[in-house]
């Protein structure tokens, strides 16, 4: 059920409580995902090698771009009477993470396959972060570039 409430003086905002949705929607597997653990050791074991460069990205409204399915409407909310549904993965869905984790794993996977010069960088994935590191500046810069093209080209698919 979506629920108007109040933010500041002059906003409402809707917050959707999921609670009695997730409980009908079986979980669905959390694919494999870098741990934190990993990702530290590995941005350490650059940072011992030299000098490094490094760029870090927020993919903030990830989940806004993943389509989703919903064909039972299990998802579906009415507010003052109108029925609305999701077309895109919203935060606060049980499967969200792991939706969001899949997306970014195919994405980072297709992206390494076409750039073959990624082989003189490393990238970790983190949910919706993304750090690229690498000890040359112009690689790392240009790899940058490359895959913030490719993330365009994937959210308008």
């Amino acid at each position: 059920m979506g629920n108007p409430q109040t933010g500041k003086p002059t906003e409402a905002r809707l917050v959707v409580d999921y609670r009695q949705a997730n409980r009908r929607c079986k979980p669905l597997q959390m694919p494999t995902m870098q741990t934190v653990s990993d990702i530290l050791d590995g941005m350490a074991d650059i940072q011992r090698g030299g000098e490094w460069f490094a760029t870090t990205l927020d993919l903030k409204d990830m989940f806004y771009s993943i389509p989703i399915h919903d064909l039972y409407g299990i998802l579906n909310m009415c507010v003052g009477g109108q029925m609305f549904s999701w077309k895109v993965c919203p935060q606060g869905y049980r499967n969200a993470p792991a939706l969001a984790v899949a997306a970014m794993n195919e994405t980072i996977d297709s992206f390494v396959r076409t750039h073959p010069k990624t082989a003189d960088v490393h990238i970790w994935t983190y949910v919706d972060d993304v750090v690229i590191m690498g000890h040359d500046r112009a690689t790392v810069r240009i790899t940058t570039a490359n895959l913030k093209d490719h993330l365009r080209v994937k959210d308008g698919q």
